[in-house]
């Protein structure tokens, strides 16, 4: 007996599975010891980073508050306001100018105080600002001054920049111990943020767990059951020393220390995939010759090759679909860069038109408004802005930095005159450097207000002009005037676009989220990245195509700013953008999968119903469906003309739908049907029709009958696809187009079936065999992918501006309420002039004006214009979208309301939206919004023939079209043995090896009958064949049988028996031949190897067997056990008796030796385990970085393992047995 040989293998695989085993534990390793500290550190350095910026906005706002009270706590020094009258000035109009000016002069310039003194204190929520003034000054009554600051309102607007970084912060004071120097007595929380439950009674060594030198340092923490990452920060302000504790929840810092590029998890998820779907077609590929092939993995193999096509197809799409994205938000970025530049740099000349205005007219006699029945005070009358109305103040300073005039234009006449000496635009004036724009030195710069901490621009121009200060004249070195400027404060954007105008320095100067203006530097937020410092060093239009930016990946454009040493940096978020593609793959995917798992259902219900049951231990003719065979020529060139004729006439209607009828949901359900169509058609031509008769020659009913069972299941899915058109329009006339189309194809079916022959195609019938599958995949998974995509790109196309034109909107309500705000505390709303609503309204309602949009014009218009009927997308695309896990932000759908709504597209393809600007108001004054469609074009396929990329996509696509055929039909000759051994070898048979094992003295008389009358069959079979009849002379061989005399019975003969017994289904006969012959089996089963026994086994079991065993399968050839199937091509064995024969040796104890020994595995066993075990290194790592993603890849993963055999096996009568062979 030969030995065992399982041990080998056995430590073999124990060898490589420790290996990978160690390769996993150092790839856990490498994360835990180096990526992770790497990401830990870059985490915790911004972290850290952020605190810093806090602190010193903290610090900054602070000092601004106490400067501006020590500046300005004398309220005699804070002008009241303008309470002379008109009259004084209209009697007098020479002297108008002068006495106006007097009126906005200060009184005597205030004089420093050495002595005088503001101190700090922090208090529990509070900030205390003391102004203590000179103890020797006799003449003041009191020496203090008092001013409280909530720290909420000082901190508040710092912490928001930063939500998605803490979730609480903590500041604490160290309080100075008085009894004992040095030494500090504890700790004071003067701030913590609301909803976090800490005592305000804190020790700081709780946190610090030192007494040590105080440095910046992270613990952890537990809070309420919560645990925090508490990120600790000392620093020092006015000699006084704090502690700001920013406190993150532990899961969110894990989150975002093992956080990486999402196309990195991407790339790995798609590869595996790709792996998966792609493992049948490998195996085949790569067996050994230890290993063997069962009908589970050609079943699997039919999938794979149907299913890799989707996955490819649908990647190219993908690929194109996100270019032309691309390129759309790209050409967005520009047009909205262009926009933003236009209009700061209008707005930027209309303030130094008005400060020129202001300055020359100081001078004269000009008033902007005249007496009318508004009581107007006269320097309001005077001042009133013609050019630019969205000013704050206008102010002249002296060469000291002390204002000496001031206007405002702000209702509070209450004012200060402070001293601006530390300001940029002072001193840029002062000395000469200030910008050269037009002709006109300019300055501008934004800052913080000192008394309230808020934003605004300062425009600065030189000025002449001389002022009665007390008794002593003062001239002015520059006029400035202050403004939130509407162009860049608060602008309305596209939802994905943002953007920030920095220095040389990458400060931020202006930003559309206004609140970081002053706070952040781009350089640093962007992790430095150098592409963006080089745009700014080199003064260069840069487009960077990736860059991190609060935590979103963005692309960026930085153009310099004509004129002024700023830079505008416009930043597009590509989450929009990957939702976007995502959104239409996924429908995709969904519904082909839907589509493919529904046609498998349909066809194991139709082999369900015409299944025979069998007493045989194998099911007749159960794998034939998919050998080719040489009778089926004829067959295979109708399925081929067949299928490029559904093909064709799906791409023309397609095409028609798509391009000249807007009902776009018509086409997936032709795209379903035609599926349906194509299997349809398989089996009507596989049963066949008259030939040589034309179908309407042949009656009706005799026509259908006999396809009656796969018209019935066809007319079930039509009138499902019916119910779904009724359901989804409302209508009965849609159902006329799926069933004439059916009907014409089907009648097209019949048609084909009917022609006797094609002339002009070759007789290669593997060719035709090859060019079905091939075209039957086309049919059923790349064209219904591409519908599908299509179909997915053009209502996204819609939604997405419709999601544009609705945050367009929304916005521009919102920031109209922010500028009736703004607009409230200045004098428009006070002195209303009929040119001030039309400039009113532009800021609030006008493109140009702070609000931007890229292929979209916005219009305030009045009347009854909202749309009354319904303007929606396709429920169905609504319906599915329901499945995909989209976020919350883009998985919207807008239906018109009462408050809004879209009417239908007009001509010049562009979408028009109507949005109420008052919801609880009875007019009707709305928002027209409309957007062109021309500068959203997404035409898929036109775009192909029109890019560089789209030919790159069309040449992968036919590459891998070709390449797919070739694996097919490589597969074939491997799998079903066709061309085996490439030659005709029927004479190889050596005739007298079984005649010598043919033993029939031991067989029963009534046996023998049975045999006589098998050879008596094949007699008259060789008769009828020759045209000759039968004689008693002839029949010599069967009185030697019944004489028991030497005698050989022909395999050959038994196999034509057995095959029309077969055919009549009498499986008794076969049983009662193998009964017979069983002696016979045995003896040849004992004279074979134990390689020959397993693959004659193997090849028992289901009809197939590994083609790398030529040698054995050739050996076996000859000794005529194997044969040549010259009906339908490939091998078979010699009888349907020999193995039944062969099949009842399953689960025996000589079979399961054969397997260790033979079966012991190879080359593809080996490569299954390392993928496999990779496939867990990959899980293993996403599951320590990536928690939520690791989820997600499970459930797919799972669903693909488990869902796939599942299916599979539902066609497997013999899954058990076949099972046996792996």
């Amino acid at each position: 007996m030969p030995k065992d040989n399982s041990k080998g293998p056995l430590l073999r695989n124990t060898y490589i599975l420790l290996s990978i085993i160690a390769l996993l534990g150092a790839f856990i390793a490498l994360n835990y010891l180096v990526f992770i500290p790497r990401q830990q550190s870059e985490f915790n350095r911004k972290a850290f980073r952020i605190m810093h910026e806090e602190a010193d906005d903290f610090k900054q706002r602070v000092k601004g508050y106490a400067d501006y009270f020590q500046k300005n706590h004398d309220e005699t020094k804070v002008f009241k306001g303008d309470t002379t009258k008109w009259s004084l000035y209209t009697h007098d109009p020479a002297f108008a100018g002068k006495r106006i000016r007097s009126l906005i002069t200060v009184n005597e310039l205030s004089k420093p105080v050495k002595n005088d003194t503001c101190t700090i204190e922090f208090v529990t929520d509070s900030v205390i600002f003391r102004y203590t003034k000179d103890a020797s000054d006799t003449s003041v009554v009191n020496n203090h001054d008092v001013l409280a600051k909530s720290i909420d309102e000082i901190i508040q607007p710092i912490q928001a920049m930063h939500q998605q970084t803490f979730d609480y912060i903590l500041l604490i004071k160290k309080v100075r111990d008085t009894s004992t120097p040095g030494k500090w007595r504890s700790e004071r929380l003067i701030y913590k943020s609301p909803g976090l439950a800490i005592d305000n009674s804190i020790y700081i060594d709780s946190l610090m767990k030192k007494d040590a030198f105080r440095f910046a340092t992270i613990h952890d923490m537990e809070v309420e059951g919560g645990k925090y990452k508490v990120f600790l920060l000392p620093f020092a302000f006015n000699g006084q020393y704090f502690y700001l504790a920013g406190f993150i929840e532990d899961q969110g810092y894990k989150i975002g220390v093992t956080s990486s590029s999402s196309w990195a998890y991407l790339l790995i998820i798609v590869l595996l995939l790709s792996i998966i779907i792609n493992l049948p077609t490998l195996k085949l590929f790569l067996l050994g010759k230890q290993e063997n092939i069962v009908i589970t993995d050609v079943r699997m193999l039919m999938v794979s090759l149907t299913v890799a096509p989707v996955f490819f197809v649908m990647a190219l799409l993908i690929v194109k679909a996100y270019s032309i994205s691309d390129k759309i938000s790209n050409q967005i970025m520009l047009d909205l860069h262009a926009q933003i530049k236009r209009n700061f740099s209008r707005e930027l000349d209309s303030m130094v038109a008005q400060l020129k205005e202001f300055d020359q007219n100081i001078d004269g006699n000009n008033f902007s408004l005249y007496d009318t029945t508004l009581k107007i005070a006269p320097s309001d009358a005077f001042f009133y802005p013609r050019t630019y109305k969205m000013l704050d103040n206008v102010s002249w300073v002296e060469k000291n930095g002390t204002q000496i005039a001031k206007w405002s234009f702000l209702k509070s006449n209450a004012f200060s005159f402070l001293n601006v000496s530390a300001r940029e635009y002072f001193r840029a004036i002062r000395f000469g450097k200030g910008y050269v724009m037009k002709k006109d030195s300019i300055f501008i710069q934004p800052t913080l207000s000192w008394s309230s901490g808020e934003y605004s621009a300062n425009v600065a121009i030189p000025s002449h002009k001389e002022f009665d200060v007390g008794n002593e004249k003062k001239r002015a070195v520059l006029i400035t005037l202050g403004s939130i400027m509407y162009s860049t404060y608060n602008p309305v954007l596209p939802r994905p676009y943002s953007f920030a105008i920095i220095d040389k320095d990458g400060d931020v100067l202006f930003h559309s989220q206004s609140d970081r203006a002053l706070h952040e530097n781009l350089f640093d937020e962007c992790n430095n990245n150098q592409e963006v410092i080089n745009a700014v060093r080199h003064n260069d239009s840069v487009f960077v195509p990736s860059v991190n930016i609060y935590d979103n990946d963005v692309k960026m454009l930085i153009t310099p700013i004509k004129g002024l040493p700023f830079y505008l940096a416009g930043f597009y978020n590509k989450r929009e953008q990957n939702y976007f593609v995502y959104h239409i793959s996924a429908f995709s995917f969904v519904c082909i999968s839907v589509v493919l798992i529904t046609l498998l259902f349909f066809l194991y219900l139709y082999y369900l119903v015409g299944r025979k049951v069998s007493p045989l231990l194998f099911s007749p003719g159960e794998s034939d469906w998919m050998k080719p065979a040489l009778r089926k020529e004829l067959y295979y060139k109708k399925l081929v003309v067949f299928f490029v004729l559904l093909i064709a006439l799906i791409v023309l209607v397609s095409i028609v739908i798509f391009e000249f009828c807007n009902a776009h949901w018509l086409i997936l359900d032709m795209a379903v049907l035609s599926c349906f169509l194509a299997v349809t058609g398989y089996y009507i031509m596989k049963k066949g029709v008259p030939v040589n008769r034309r179908a309407e020659n042949i009656g009706l009913r005799k026509l259908l009958y006999p396809h009656n069972k796969i018209l019935l299941f066809f007319a079930l899915i039509l009138f499902v696809i019916s119910l779904v058109i009724v359901f989804y329009t409302g209508s009965l006339w849609w159902l006329t187009i799926p069933w004439i189309f059916s009907i014409m194809v089907l009648t097209a079916v019949f048609k084909i079936s009917s022609i006797p022959h094609f002339r002009y195609m070759n007789k290669d019938y593997l060719q035709h065999y090859v060019w079905a599958i091939f075209l039957s995949i086309i049919l059923i998974s790349v064209l219904p992918t591409f519908i599908f995509f299509k179909y997915a790109l053009e209502h996204e196309k819609y939604l997405q501006v419709k999601s544009r034109q609705i945050y367009l909107a929304e916005r521009i309500v919102d920031r109209s309420s922010f500028i009736d705000s703004v607009f409230s505390l200045t004098k428009i709303s006070k002195y209303h002039q009929p040119e001030d609503e039309a400039f009113e309204n532009n800021v609030k309602y006008k493109m140009g004006y702070g609000i931007y949009s890229a292929f979209s014009n916005v219009h305030d218009t009045a009347g009854p214009v909202l749309p009354k009927r319904p303007n929606s997308v396709d429920s169905f695309y609504k319906v599915v979208t329901q499945f995909l896990f989209l976020p919350s932000d883009h998985s919207d759908f807008f239906n018109n309301t009462p408050y809004y709504g879209w009417s239908d597209r007009v001509s010049n393809n562009t979408v028009k939206f109507y949005y109420k600007k008052e919801i609880n108001s009875n007019d009707n004054n709305v928002l027209l919004i409309e957007t062109s469609l021309l500068g959203l074009d997404f035409n898929l396929v036109s775009d192909l023939f029109k890019s560089f990329l789209g030919w790159i996509l069309l040449s992968i696509f036919v590459a891998a079209l070709i390449v797919h055929f070739r694996v097919i039909k490589a597969l074939a000759k491997r799998v079903f043995l066709n061309e085996f051994p490439g030659i005709d070898i029927s004479d190889h048979t050596d005739k007298l090896w079984i005649d010598r094992h043919v033993n029939l003295k031991t067989v029963a008389e009534h046996d023998m009958d049975f045999l006589q009358e098998v050879e008596r069959a094949h007699h008259r079979r060789k008769l009828d064949e020759a045209g000759e009849e039968e004689t008693e002379e002839t029949n010599t061989n069967g009185d030697k049988l019944l004489r028991h005399e030497k005698f050989t019975i022909s395999h050959s003969h038994i196999y034509g028996y057995e095959s029309e017994e077969m055919e009549k289904s009498n499986y008794a006969n076969i049983l009662r031949m193998q009964s017979v012959l069983t002696p016979t089996y045995d003896d040849i089963w004992k004279e074979l190897s134990e390689k020959e026994k397993f693959i004659l086994f193997d090849f028992a079991l289901d009809g197939f067997t590994n083609y790398k065993n030529p040698d054995t399968l050739y050996g076996l050839f000859k000794k005529g056990l194997l044969r040549q199937d010259r009906e339908n091509g490939g091998l078979i064995l010699m009888t349907y008796s020999f193995r039944n024969y062969l099949i009842s040796k399953s689960d025996t104890p000589e079979i399961e030796r054969l397997r260790r020994i033979v079966n012991r595995g190879g080359t593809w066993k080996l490569i299954q385990n390392i993928f496999f075990v990779t496939l867990l290194m990959v899980f293993a790592y996403l599951i320590i970085t990536r928690q939520e993603v690791s989820t997600k890849i499970a459930a797919i993963i799972s669903g693909l393992v488990s869902l796939v055999p599942a299916l599979i096996k539902l066609f497997d009568r013999k899954t058990a047995e076949s099972t046996e062979k792996s």
